[in-house]
């Protein structure tokens, strides 16, 4: 009997004492073993049938790794990693935990969470569940003649203006979702982010929209309705262009990058004047530091901001503390960080098909920390001092 089938029988209560036994060694064992051990309780107890787990082929799941491994460009950090295949996929150590890296493919997705949280609509009429599954193709009619397909709620066939009203699209922690406005214009939403909007704009001057969290947009040209998207008390005007904005309340920081066109900004106590506004070109970067006067403008691989849209995290010399922020919305987490000295060091990393737990393994071998996961909770704490 594999160990995979070893937890499950036992979650199923399916054990004779000699099981048992090897059971309770190998869950004492390591920390992974539990904390894998816990998420199969978790998942046993929501319904889901585990039964089937125990048929992974582990052989196959570490081809699976390689293959991935030879497809995309392994992390780099500011501070050195050994270039191995195990820093790679960072807790593929032993058949469980590479089995462990199917199950959190099959079960827990990119989240980190087993526990489904949906994309929200709020309209006047009340609040939409916007499910969101890759093998669904079908299209549902929302309020207004809205068309809600797989990835997006699609408003280009929206009523006539007698029904406008305003919207919210939320999207939560660990997920991400597409909105095409009325107008055409396409809007990329990160987690942890919402706009509101009007349902159209065939009777308004200008086309506005109110942003929180991250969002890129692919605006449609438009000149007689110039296009803002109101940001805290920053305003960005465009007639037709490609950006992203990085806004979430807990930075200190607005982030704006141009990837192509050109747009302005300017403060929500300026007109929209000439002297007034922060011009930026393609391949530039606007940071505003929240209740200053002034943007920042700098050249910048607009990749590192913009890699989100398909599933990567990338981050370049940033503290853990801002790290572990990012951390928490794309995998729907939380993180307890007990090690302060771990918030104050800088990485550079880049990953995409990694869980939570090969990420936080990754940040061990570097700067060795401790980690103990209870349910969607991560608790970070010092490494045990050793005696000499």
């Amino acid at each position: 009997m594999n160990k995979i089938t070893l937890v499950v029988n036992q979650i199923l209560g399916r054990l004779n004492p000699e099981e048992e036994k090897k059971f309770n060694s190998w869950l004492a064992a390591s920390q992974e073993n539990r904390d894998f051990y816990n998420h199969l309780k978790l998942l046993e107890k929501q319904g889901k049938d585990i039964s089937e787990i125990s048929e992974i082929d582990v052989d196959a799941a570490w081809l699976k790794v390689l293959a991935k491994a030879q497809m995309h460009k392994r992390s780099t950090r500011t501070r050195k990693i050994p270039k191995t295949v195990l820093a790679y996929a960072a807790v593929f150590i032993g058949v469980l935990i590479i089995t462990g890296y199917v199950i959190s493919t099959t079960y827990f997705t990119n989240e980190g969470s087993a526990t489904e949280k949906f994309v929200t609509l709020e309209t006047p009429d009340g609040v939409i569940k916007v499910s969101r599954s890759k093998e669904s193709t079908k299209q549902q009619i929302l309020a207004g003649n809205v068309v809600h397909t797989n990835e997006q709620i699609d408003y280009t066939r929206a009523t006539t203006e007698s029904s406008i009203s305003q919207h919210k699209l939320i999207v939560p922690y660990g997920k991400r979702f597409e909105l095409l406005l009325q107008d055409s214009t396409l809007v990329y939403l990160n987690a942890g982010s919402s706009i509101s909007y009007p349902s159209s704009f065939a009777s308004a001057s200008s086309r506005i929209v109110t942003l929180t969290g991250e969002a890129f947009f692919k605006v449609s040209k438009n000149a007689k309705k110039p296009f803002k998207v109101l940001v805290d008390d920053m305003t960005i005007q465009v007639y037709g262009t490609q950006f992203n904005v990085s806004a979430y309340p807990e930075d200190k920081r607005i982030k704006t990058v141009l990837t192509e066109g050109s747009i302005g900004l300017f403060l929500k106590d300026n007109a929209y004047e000439q002297q007034e506004i922060a011009m930026l070109k393609p391949n530039q970067k606007a940071d505003w530091l929240r209740d200053s006067d002034n943007f920042d403008i700098q050249n910048v691989d607009t990749a590192l901001y913009t890699d989100w849209m398909n599933g990567r995290l990338s981050v370049k010399n940033l503290p853990f503390s801002q790290i572990s922020k990012k951390l928490e919305r794309h995998y729907d987490v939380k993180i307890i960080n007990n090690y302060k000295a771990l918030d104050e060091m800088v990485f550079t990393a880049s990953f995409d098909i990694e869980s939570i737990t090969e990420v936080l393994e990754t940040f061990k071998e570097d700067t060795p920390f401790i980690t103990e996961m209870k349910e969607n909770t991560i608790i970070i704490n010092p490494p045990k001092k050793t005696g000499i």
